[in-house]
């Protein structure tokens, strides 16, 4: 467990729109409305902010990101809930 940086400690105590999203990724919630002509997209940023979540043990969700074969799968399933950045963050632990 690691501690939570203080400026995601400041995100979450604010409800923050990007801990919102972090929340909806970690728990496969993104909105994902079909007639929508935009699409919100998980940004790098909302990934990091995930991602420290689940290392400080605040949320763990259904996926963990730090497992090469269930990122692979989320990305794999969800694409479209991705921007490009985002899917390279989600991977880069894992890179060589």
């Amino acid at each position: 467990m690691t501690l939570l940086a203080p400026r995601y400690l400041q995100m979450v105590m604010e409800n923050d729109i990007e801990y919102q999203q972090a929340k909806k990724l970690l728990w496969l919630d993104w909105d994902e409305e079909p007639n929508q002509l935009y699409q919100n997209p998980v940004t790098t940023s909302v990934v990091q902010m995930a991602r420290a979540l689940q290392q400080s043990d605040l949320i763990q969700g259904r996926i963990k990101l730090d497992n090469y074969q269930a990122v692979s799968q989320l990305v794999g399933m969800h694409d479209r809930w991705f921007a490009a950045a985002a899917k390279r963050e989600l991977l880069r632990p894992f890179e060589g």
